[in-house]
């Protein structure tokens, strides 16, 4: 369980990548993958995890959907910094091929997270979202 560094709302992320071999914290988180089974993957849900994103102060945040989201949310996810994976393994051509060669899911997987990482930064999102508010000066 994590601590979050804006809120401290503790989290717990699916998959952490750190920046070195000591214990997972906020400070040393560089990427996070969560991974969703829902047969609808809802905007709220995305929000969630912009937020939890935000908090634990990720370069990257990932989201692997067993379901096939819509290309729309997808899009939507990106705008926020966030790159949300469709893997979606039951209506995956070669399915059997995997299930009897796990490490085939691996390796496709792996490559679809190397893709995600070459095509989002959270980190840049939410400097050009802060940015853009400051240019808009204070709020009443």
């Amino acid at each position: 369980m994590l601590e979050g560094t804006n809120s401290g709302f503790k989290a717990k992320p699916d998959i952490v990548i750190t920046n070195s071999s000591d214990a997972v914290t906020s400070q040393n988180i560089v990427a996070i993958i969560e991974c969703k089974c829902r047969k609808v993957l809802t905007a709220s849900e995305i929000r969630a995890e912009f937020g939890k994103a935000n908090d634990l102060g990720t370069t990257f945040y990932t989201i692997v959907s067993y379901y096939e989201p819509t290309q729309r949310l997808i899009d939507q996810a990106l705008t926020l910094g966030l790159t949300v994976i469709p893997f979606v393994l039951s209506q995956t051509e070669g399915r059997d091929d995997y299930l009897k060669a796990p490490k085939k899911i691996c390796d496709e997987l792996g490559k679809r997270l190397l893709k995600s990482r070459k095509g989002s930064d959270f980190s840049k999102a939410i400097t050009e979202k802060q940015r853009s508010l400051a240019l808009k000066g204070p709020s009443y």
